[in-house]
């Protein structure tokens, strides 16, 4: 709630101060991912702006007044999912599109240790077949804000998903040999990429970021992580660890650390799987 009333207060600001009319020029998304994705359908003559600093965490985020400028000035602003990026919910842009609307209902998953809530978990873009059936409304939303020609958008489109699926194959075949291996997450951002590559997801330590559990409930997932022969506990680039440590260090199990967003020094959306994949792989091989 506070970064959407700073973003109202900026909106605010910029609406006081007269600019000069300008033709959108680019596309603007809120997190690296969704840039990527952006880039390979609007190809590389076409400016692709990302919002979220690098290193920072969407959660909580407070956008700056450039922020709100950029959406402004763009062709299309491109957001993510519901409870990633919602301080970007406010901003002028002349068109948006948030990716997770072209993913089906059958395809999403219920947040672990919410279910029943009236959202479904966001982190779809982890599991690339997922972001594939994604890639439709996206390239029909550029086509739509002229960011690029749609002639040269379309067949991006189906080059981009063939690639998705060839590397859905190429991270089945590096994890196969983690099939079973059960883990304890943070944050429940694995709901996606855990399951399409047989990993078990045993608990889950803060169902909402920044929700710490109980010391009882702390000893609880420790009982549990050593009843289930939980293999390691995976923490979120970008949070605090905390009491994820101490489970961790109780069960006498790795501290694994993924990056949802981007992987450290690199850039792209297969970049990011694979890096993700390496971690899980150098740890419990």
């Amino acid at each position: 709630m506070r970064t959407l009333t700073l973003s109202t207060a900026l909106l605010a600001l910029l609406s006081a101060c007269p600019r000069p009319a300008s033709v959108p020029e680019g596309v603007v998304v809120t997190l690296a991912p969704a840039a990527a994705l952006t880039q390979a359908l609007v190809g590389p003559g076409v400016p692709v702006r990302t919002l979220l600093p690098p290193g920072a965490s969407p959660h909580g985020y407070a956008p700056r007044p450039s922020d709100l400028a950029r959406a402004e000035g763009a062709a299309l602003l491109v957001t993510m999912a519901p409870h990633v990026d919602e301080w970007a919910e406010g901003f002028p842009a002349p068109r948006r599109h948030q990716l997770f609307d072209g993913l089906s209902r059958q395809a999403q998953r219920p947040t672990p240790g919410l279910e029943g809530h009236a959202h479904p978990d966001p982190h779809f873009w982890l599991d690339p077949l997922a972001v594939a059936e994604t890639i439709p409304a996206l390239a029909q939303a550029l086509c739509e804000a002229k960011a690029a020609p749609c002639e040269e958008i379309q067949p991006r489109s189906q080059a981009l998903q063939a690639a998705l699926r060839a590397l859905d194959l190429e991270l089945r075949a590096q994890l196969a040999p983690l099939q079973g291996a059960g883990l304890l997450v943070s944050e429940p951002f694995l709901t996606y990429f855990a399951p399409r590559y047989g990993l078990k997801i045993i608990d889950t330590i803060e169902p909402a970021p920044g929700k710490a559990p109980s010391p009882r409930q702390v000893l609880a997932l420790i009982e549990r992580a050593r009843a289930e022969g939980a293999r390691a506990v995976v923490v979120q680039a970008r949070l605090p660890v905390g009491p994820a440590r101490v489970v961790a260090e109780s069960a006498a199990l790795p501290l694994i650390t993924l990056d949802p967003i981007a992987p450290p020094g690199g850039s792209g959306y297969e970049a990011l799987l694979r890096w993700n994949a390496a971690q899980l792989l150098e740890a419990l091989q």
